[in-house]
Protein backbone atom coordinates (compact mmCIF):
# COMPACT_ATOMS: atom_id res chain seq x y z
CA UNK A 1 0.00 0.00 0.00
CA UNK A 2 1.44 3.42 -1.09
CA UNK A 3 2.11 5.84 1.39
CA UNK A 4 -0.17 9.05 1.41
CA UNK A 5 0.53 12.21 2.21
CA UNK A 6 -0.70 14.00 5.08
CA UNK A 7 -2.21 17.14 5.05
CA UNK A 8 -0.40 18.33 8.09
CA UNK A 9 2.15 21.26 7.88
CA UNK A 10 5.17 20.77 9.60
CA UNK A 11 6.84 23.24 12.39
CA UNK A 12 9.15 25.35 10.73
CA UNK A 13 5.56 26.18 8.14
CA UNK A 14 3.66 26.84 9.90
CA UNK A 15 5.67 29.37 11.37
CA UNK A 16 5.38 32.00 8.45
CA UNK A 17 7.94 34.94 8.13
CA UNK A 18 10.84 34.95 10.20
CA UNK A 19 11.67 38.17 11.88
CA UNK A 20 14.29 39.82 9.64
CA UNK A 21 15.29 42.79 11.84
CA UNK A 22 18.58 44.21 12.30
CA UNK A 23 19.38 42.14 15.45
CA UNK A 24 17.95 39.09 13.91
CA UNK A 25 20.19 39.41 10.93
CA UNK A 26 22.84 40.03 13.55
CA UNK A 27 21.84 36.69 15.26
CA UNK A 28 22.70 34.78 11.94
CA UNK A 29 25.81 36.27 11.60
CA UNK A 30 27.13 34.78 14.50
CA UNK A 31 25.67 31.45 13.50
CA UNK A 32 27.60 31.59 10.23
CA UNK A 33 30.97 32.20 12.42
CA UNK A 34 32.64 30.23 15.29
CA UNK A 35 30.77 32.47 17.98
CA UNK A 36 30.35 31.02 21.51
CA UNK A 37 27.01 29.48 21.87
CA UNK A 38 26.51 31.74 25.04
CA UNK A 39 27.30 35.03 23.10
CA UNK A 40 24.62 33.80 20.26
CA UNK A 41 22.30 32.40 22.99
CA UNK A 42 22.92 36.31 24.40
CA UNK A 43 22.07 37.79 21.14
CA UNK A 44 19.06 35.92 20.32
CA UNK A 45 17.38 36.64 23.67
CA UNK A 46 18.45 40.71 22.99
CA UNK A 47 16.64 39.85 19.70
CA UNK A 48 13.25 38.28 20.61
CA UNK A 49 12.87 40.69 23.69
CA UNK A 50 10.08 42.55 22.26
CA UNK A 51 8.60 40.03 20.81
CA UNK A 52 8.28 37.71 23.93
CA UNK A 53 7.30 40.93 25.71
CA UNK A 54 3.71 41.06 22.95
CA UNK A 55 3.37 37.22 23.34
CA UNK A 56 3.15 37.70 26.78
CA UNK A 57 -0.02 38.96 26.82
CA UNK A 58 -1.24 36.46 24.43
CA UNK A 59 -3.89 33.91 26.11
CA UNK A 60 -2.48 31.12 23.87
CA UNK A 61 1.24 32.05 24.02
CA UNK A 62 0.23 31.91 28.15
CA UNK A 63 -1.75 28.47 27.86
CA UNK A 64 1.28 27.08 26.11
CA UNK A 65 3.68 29.05 27.83
CA UNK A 66 2.35 27.46 31.40
CA UNK A 67 1.79 23.88 29.76
CA UNK A 68 5.56 23.33 29.23
CA UNK A 69 6.33 24.26 32.84
CA UNK A 70 3.28 22.32 34.76
CA UNK A 71 3.58 19.08 31.99
CA UNK A 72 6.58 17.25 33.39
CA UNK A 73 5.62 17.97 37.24
CA UNK A 74 1.95 16.49 36.40
CA UNK A 75 3.92 13.28 34.83
CA UNK A 76 5.45 12.82 37.59
CA UNK A 77 2.31 12.80 39.81
CA UNK A 78 -0.34 10.13 40.49
CA UNK A 79 -3.22 10.91 38.46
CA UNK A 80 -1.56 11.90 35.51
CA UNK A 81 -4.50 11.92 33.29
CA UNK A 82 -6.97 13.21 35.98
CA UNK A 83 -4.60 16.51 35.79
CA UNK A 84 -4.49 16.67 32.16
CA UNK A 85 -8.56 16.29 32.44
CA UNK A 86 -8.40 19.46 34.75
CA UNK A 87 -6.17 21.28 32.17
CA UNK A 88 -8.82 20.84 29.32
CA UNK A 89 -6.60 17.92 27.41
CA UNK A 90 -9.15 15.19 26.56
CA UNK A 91 -7.04 11.41 26.23
CA UNK A 92 -9.78 9.52 26.53
CA UNK A 93 -9.98 8.18 22.86
CA UNK A 94 -6.24 8.43 22.64
CA UNK A 95 -3.33 5.69 22.46
CA UNK A 96 0.06 5.43 23.94
CA UNK A 97 1.43 6.23 21.50
CA UNK A 98 -0.71 9.16 20.39
CA UNK A 99 -0.32 10.90 23.64
CA UNK A 100 3.83 9.94 23.36
CA UNK A 101 3.64 12.12 19.45
CA UNK A 102 1.63 14.73 21.54
CA UNK A 103 -1.84 14.50 19.96
CA UNK A 104 -3.44 15.43 22.88
CA UNK A 105 -6.91 16.46 21.43
CA UNK A 106 -8.59 19.56 21.74
CA UNK A 107 -7.15 22.07 24.60
CA UNK A 108 -9.78 24.65 25.74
Amino acid sequence: MPLQAREELMGHIRLGTLPRSKKWREVVDLIATDTSVEEIAEAAADASESDLALASRDPRFQFVSDLLVRLPLLARAPGFEDALADLGIATSELSYSDRLAGRFGSCR
